[in-house]
């Protein structure tokens, strides 16, 4: 959409021509989804016991559960690329939501103070429960670090009444 000026004297901006690539962004995304069938099938296949692609193919498709390579990769390899590759869409994400929210290409998750709230929690763990066990730890960490984020961002984004003296 083009903004139109109103006001005299101001000229409106040239007509702005939009090419569109629908060919060039479906062969992208094909390639794309090749490369991680690829990858995945290729970390199901390596590992301390190397089974051939062929055999992975074969456990997906045509599963017996007799072999044990079949149930290496059914119940172990598997389920962990497949998290793997939903994990790293979950990164992309929240990467491109970050960047767009902040308008900003080199957007980290250190720009809105993400890894500090994630340290102080972790600190704070450490300090007040220092007897507490590694997985109930992570734990508190986990649920604990939302809820501090929402209360600080919650209080910071509340406007004063309009009778309240203001600072400065």
């Amino acid at each position: 959409m083009v903004a139109v000026s109103t006001q005299p004297g101001l000229s409106s901006p040239p007509d702005v021509k939009v090419h569109s690539r629908p060919l060039a962004a479906w062969l992208v995304l094909g390639l794309g989804l090749i490369a991680l069938a690829f990858g995945i099938a290729l970390s199901v296949s390596v590992g301390a016991a190397d089974i051939r692609l062929v055999t992975v193919w074969e456990a997906v498709f045509r599963y017996r559960p007799e072999l044990t390579q079949h149930q290496i990769i059914q119940e172990i390899r598997s389920p962990r690329a497949l998290a793997g590759a939903m994990v790293g869409a979950c990164f992309a994400v929240a990467g491109a939501l970050m960047q767009g929210m902040t308008r900003n290409k080199l957007a980290d998750p250190g720009l809105l103070g993400v890894n500090a709230g994630a340290g102080f929690v972790l600190a704070i763990c450490f300090a007040f429960f220092p007897g507490l066990p590694y997985p109930l730890r992570l734990r508190c960490t986990r649920s604990w670090a939302p809820l501090w984020a929402q209360g600080l961002c919650t209080a910071s984004l509340r406007r004063p009444k309009e009778d309240s003296p203001r600072c400065g």
